[in-house]
């Protein structure tokens, strides 16, 4: 949906999940790590804990946003 505001930057990073940079609106989305959908059905996701599953998960998700000025990355 932001996209449609402001074009994300298409690298690498964004391009396989891991970071969305809008330079446009000064806004960065970014994650460590990514899971799908698939792999909660997959069979490695299927064979750990509970507890393993939850942190998982959280990776489905951004774990850092940052707010900066217009085209401040391309500085």
């Amino acid at each position: 949906m932001i996209n449609r505001i402001s074009p994300y930057r298409r690298d690498e990073g964004c391009l396989r999940g891991f970071a969305y940079d809008f330079p446009e609106i000064g806004l960065t989305l970014y994650r460590s790590r990514i899971i799908t959908d698939e792999d909660l059905g997959a069979d490695w996701f299927k064979a750990q804990s509970l507890d393993d599953h939850e942190y998982e998960k959280k990776f489905m998700y951004f774990e850092t946003v940052m707010v900066c000025g217009q085209n401040y990355l391309n500085r």
